[in-house]
């Protein structure tokens, strides 16, 4: 592609539609800087927490020194607190913090304004109707400190009176207004006659939907490192700024809350244990202390104590047994009720196997990000029964493995029990009173070393319970946000520009080929096979030489066809569509024949819409009507012009339903005698888009001209053209290029021009 075709298909059309573009992007700019001034303006605060990812699921001082502690690890689940920060549960606990459950609005023409601290009133609800949250109800301000309370924004009745300190009732609520004095005195302006405002109760469901919903945005710095940021924005910025940090405080406070609980229940556990282990150790040391007093012994023999070891040793082992069952046997009592694992806090030191306690840590993440799948989606969908069979999954797995467990358990203590039983026996051969004895010191060792255990434990879960073990910490509070985050005034409106400008492009495009006229011979000839035999410039007024006008084109007629001193050349001059100048290329070019000497007889064969015989102000009776109606001969329907040299036989008016008549061989025949009277017979013929009839003639002709309208003629209608020569199969076709614009770009040439014809017509005169 050239750079002339470049410029007539891509910049000539946007060239043209410069008034358009700049009228579509001022009017978007207009429209968008409006728009923007109507929307609500939006404030984002943004907060970061560091979150401490640490395992802390074993004791976190092992104060005594346990070989089989374990050393706190890595959580590579952090990212899943991320869900937590989104979950219903946390932000709802954030918003019971904060108080967010009334708003006050100033009304405008447009938009409702929010007012958080600045209101210069405020509202106490009470025995609010379920049906009248999340609803609007307007005050007017009537004056004199009295307001009016209505439902609907264009009230015209008089309302409910509310005046400041009194206590209304109302069938919705009871409400009471206080004005805010200290606001007033600094902003007197700020409560006028006729003001306007409304007030809202929000629901639970409401604040959890706009307070969790898009507004809300967490995310993680980085997947190995914990850090979290919190992004919230709200038309208030101070709203924002308190959410953020609400949330953040909430999250560590909730943290340590939920280990605290399970401590207590933990440590209240110990102490129904420690208070009955103290008793039954009391007690034995009171029986051995009386059996010695009453028997008078005092030492005992090293077998009986080495026995009493191995029998204290075993019956301590017995009981942790008994412990660890007792626990295992809530736990599988628990997982039997079908119960959340949420709610449950199982005693980890009695579950001492690692993958069980990670199985069951697994099963409280995924009921929590059931929690918040929920928010998301039905209870039936396929996220949720994913989740649920993953749940399903781990739980049959831990309900199988505490079964089994505790099977073994059973045989353990019935080993232990079996060697009880066996040291028991050896000790019935001691005498009576000593043997007695070891039973009373074998139940004080055995109590005391289970009231220590107990008590060890319970120190450990006070110390950690105290000390924070999961230190979390708010590395960034959210501070009050000065920029507008939403609307972007500048991205709106530069792409509002953008828009238009793109939609102006497509219309001038879409305007262009629809629209296109041929403009140039080059138009032309990029899209037809068929040659150009002249262009034929517009003719100016007041200019009557034809033959000027039509020099370039007899000039290439001779050229092309065979001229015959016995017949006449015949031209058949036609056009796809109407008003595209076949008739004034018909008429002119008789003339210009004429001029040169010729005798040129001019036909008009257009019988639907003749129009030769007005140019040449000639009435329009017999012509080739008369002649294919065989009422006059060919020679008699001629009538002379004014110009010497040039007759026409007009179309004349053809009966209805005779149209057949042009395509008969009468046409032919007189067409064929007219070659023998004259030098150039010109037929102007019917549009061939909308007619076939010149074709019948232009397979006769000697030379046909196809007529095209610079100006007029769509650049679509040239394929068209260029279908009906090939339907047609029209021989010897050329195109002419109707009131051609083309100039000639030569320094001075008009003026040069202009001197050289004025001398060559002096001349003449001479």
């Amino acid at each position: 592609m050239n750079l002339r075709k470049e410029y007539r298909q891509l910049i000539l059309p946007l060239i043209k539609a410069i008034p358009l573009l700049i009228l579509l992007v001022g009017t978007a700019i207009f429209i968008a800087r409006r728009a923007v001034q109507y929307v609500t303006p939006k404030y984002r605060a943004n907060g970061a927490i560091k979150i401490n990812n640490l395992d802390y699921s074993l004791p976190a001082f092992e104060l005594f020194g346990n070989e089989n502690s374990a050393e706190h690890r890595q959580n590579e689940n952090f990212l899943s607190e991320v869900e937590v920060f989104k979950s219903r549960q946390l932000i709802e606990k954030a918003l019971e913090n904060l108080d967010f459950e009334q708003d006050i609005f100033r009304v405008g023409e447009l938009r409702l304004t929010e007012l958080y601290t600045e209101r210069p009133f405020e509202l106490r609800l009470e025995q609010i109707r379920p049906n009248m949250y999340d609803k609007l109800f307007y005050l007017r301000y009537e004056g004199d400190h009295v307001f009016s309370l209505h439902e609907q924004k264009e009230a015209v009745d008089a309302g409910r009176m509310v005046v400041p300190e009194k206590l209304i009732r109302t069938n919705q609520f009871n409400i009471q207004l206080t004005l805010n004095q200290s606001f007033l005195s600094k902003k007197p302006q700020s409560l006028q006659h006729g003001d306007l405002f409304a007030f809202r109760i929000n629901s639970k469901e409401q604040l959890l939907a706009h307070y969790g919903g898009a507004a809300l945005f967490v995310k993680p710095i980085d997947k190995e490192i914990s850090i979290i940021k919190i992004y919230f924005e709200h038309e208030l910025p101070l709203k924002a700024q308190l959410f953020v940090n609400t949330l953040m405080e909430t999250y560590i406070s909730e943290g340590q809350r939920s280990r605290e609980l399970q401590a207590d229940v933990t440590i209240s556990y110990l102490d129904d244990r420690l208070d009955k282990v103290n008793y039954d150790l009391r007690k034995a040391e009171a029986d051995r202390a009386k059996y010695r007093t009453k028997h008078g012994l005092i030492n005992s023999i090293q077998e009986t104590d080495a026995a009493l070891r191995e029998l204290s040793q075993l019956d301590l082992n017995k009981v942790q047994m008994d412990m660890r069952q007792a626990e295992l046997q809530r736990l599988y009592n628990y997982l039997r009720s079908g119960n959340n694992l949420q709610d449950f806090s199982p005693n980890f030191d009695e579950l001492q196997d690692p993958t069980f306690q990670e199985t069951y840590r697994t099963i409280q993440r995924y009921e929590l990000h059931k929690q918040d799948l929920l928010q998301k989606y039905a209870p039936n969908s396929e996220e949720i029964h994913h989740v649920d069979r993953k749940i399903n999954n781990l739980r049959t797995f831990i309900h199988e493995s505490v079964g089994s467990t505790l099977d073994n358990l059973e045989v353990k203590q019935t080993e232990i029990t079996r060697a009880i039983n066996k040291v028991n026996s050896s000790i019935k051969r001691y005498p009576e009173k000593e043997r007695h004895l070891a039973q009373l010191n074998r139940d004080v060792q055995l109590n005391e070393q289970m009231y220590n255990y107990l008590m060890r434990k319970r120190t450990e879960l006070a110390i950690a319970k105290s000390s924070n073990p999961i230190p979390h910490r708010i590395i960034d509070h959210a501070l009050l946000p000065g920029d507008i985050s939403s609307p972007n005034q500048f991205l709106i409106i530069g792409l509002a520009a953008f828009i238009a400008l793109l939609t102006g492009m497509i219309i001038a495009y879409l305007y262009h080929f629809f629209t296109a006229k041929v403009q140039s011979k080059a138009d032309i000839e990029e899209r037809m096979d068929q040659p150009i035999i002249a262009a034929v410039p517009k003719l100016k007024s007041g200019l009557h030489n034809e033959y000027a006008l039509m020099s370039n084109l007899i000039a290439n007629i001779k050229r092309v066809g065979k001229e015959s001193p016995a017949r006449g050349q015949w031209l058949a001059v036609t056009s796809l569509y109407p008003s595209e100048g076949k008739t004034f290329l018909s008429t002119h070019l008789g003339k210009a024949f004429a001029q040169s000497g010729k005798k040129v007889l001019l036909i008009d064969l257009d019988l639907y819409r003749p129009s030769v015989h007005s140019r040449l102000n000639l009435p329009n009776y017999g012509g080739v009507a008369s002649i294919l109606q065989k009422r006059k001969h060919a020679l008699e329907a001629i009538i002379p012009t004014d110009i010497a040299g040039m007759d026409i036989i007009p179309a004349g008016e053809l009966e209805p339903l005779q149209e057949a008549l042009i395509t008969s061989d009468i046409t032919m025949n007189f067409l064929q005698d007219m070659r023998w009277h004259y030098d150039y017979i010109i037929i102007d013929t019917a549009p061939l888009g909308l007619s076939p009839d010149a074709a019948y003639v232009m397979h006769q002709s000697d030379i046909n001209l196809f007529c095209v309208r610079a100006g007029k003629t769509h650049l679509r209608s040239l394929k068209r053209v260029k279908d009906v020569i090939a339907e047609y199969e029209l021989p010897k076709v050329h195109l002419v290029l109707n009131e051609s614009k083309n100039r000639v770009w030569i320094p001075a040439y008009r003026k040069m021009k202009r001197q050289y014809l004025n001398v060559q017509s002096k001349s003449a005169i001479a």
